[in-house]
């Protein structure tokens, strides 16, 4: 059974490079990793009213964390820091709520 890969791109545009390289970087990996993209272009901003129900995209993205045997980040640099949208997407999921919730540690390796 082949290993699933979050890969999570931490650019939002259409065109992008580091888009364009994820998906090199799947298409060379070993025929026992499944590369799963994770859409994070539909996330609403982070509220923290939302922690006991959160949205469907939040759920959605948990889901396939939790799934994946790893996590793969492929993002630029904006500012000297994260990308909003990564940012936005770290904030969500590292909420502690309910039984879905990642695992601070141990949890999927990621690089």
């Amino acid at each position: 059974m082949p290993r699933k890969i979050a890969v999570v791109v931490g650019s939002i545009r259409r065109n992008s490079i580091n888009l364009k390289l994820a998906k090199a970087l799947a298409g060379l990996a070993p025929k026992d990793l499944d590369c799963e993209f994770v859409k994070i272009d539909d996330l609403p901003l982070f509220n923290q009213d939302c922690d006991r129900n959160p949205p469907p995209q939040v759920e959605r993205i948990k889901a396939q964390i939790i799934a994946a045997s790893g996590l793969l980040f492929v993002t630029p640099e904006h500012n000297r820091s994260l990308p909003t949208a990564l940012k936005n997407v770290l904030d969500w999921v590292s909420r502690p709520f309910g039984p879905e919730t990642p695992p601070a540690s141990p949890g999927p390796p990621s690089a």
